[in-house]
């Protein structure tokens, strides 16, 4: 356990235990659903308020500069696990959101949302990690919700080989069928 702590104190890179492989803890087992319906007639108002954190087994806030724990995989890969609070959603009218989670580095890389091209912001060179998953609908896959807000979790992202001492930005888009949108992002410099 104090292994554990220490480990994401550091933010380092640690293996997965227990012969578990990346896809059996993510929230979807890696598989993306694009089917995302829109609403043609929708009363919902504001935007959606959007928090983002880490997200293995539960949401866990990320303090200022606090790096994001990267994980190592069994094959030399990297990833970490994100989760995410969203607010004012209107879980009356629709029961799915689509994420857009991006992760980039470069001195001059800042938050905001993909281009109409799907590229991060200039600065950020290009995406260490990029995805877009639709999480709702029945089953294993309804939305978590904790009194009306959904709170999602184990949302993993792949990572190609990020850097040491680089300023590193993380950011979420979140939209509703509505077509409202909310985001959040995390700026460190990896150790």
């Amino acid at each position: 356990m104090r292994w554990l702590l220490l480990a994401l104190a550091l933010g380092g890179c640690f293996p997965l235990g227990g012969g578990d492989t990346p896809c059996t803890l993510d929230r979807l087992a890696c598989a993306d659903d694009p089917e995302f319906p829109r609403l043609e007639r929708c009363d919902a108002t504001g935007a959606l308020e959007v928090e983002l954190g880490e997200g293995d087994g539960e949401f866990a806030r990320l303090a200022d500069g606090q790096p994001v724990t990267v994980y190592e995989g069994a094959q030399g890969g990297h990833h970490a696990v994100f989760g995410v609070r969203v607010k004012n959603a209107r879980l009356d009218l629709y029961d799915r959101l689509r994420f857009t989670l991006w992760v980039g580095q470069g001195p001059a890389c800042a938050p905001g949302p993909l281009s109409e091209t799907g590229e991060v912001p200039q600065g950020c060179g290009y995406p260490i990690g990029l995805r877009t998953l639709v999480v709702g609908g029945d089953g294993d896959f309804a939305l978590r919700v904790n009194e009306g807000v959904v709170e999602e979790y184990d949302l993993l992202v792949f990572l190609d080989f990020p850097a040491a001492a680089t300023n590193t930005v993380v950011y979420v888009g979140v939209e509703d069928p509505c077509g409202r949108t909310g985001s959040d992002a995390h700026t460190f410099t990896t150790p």
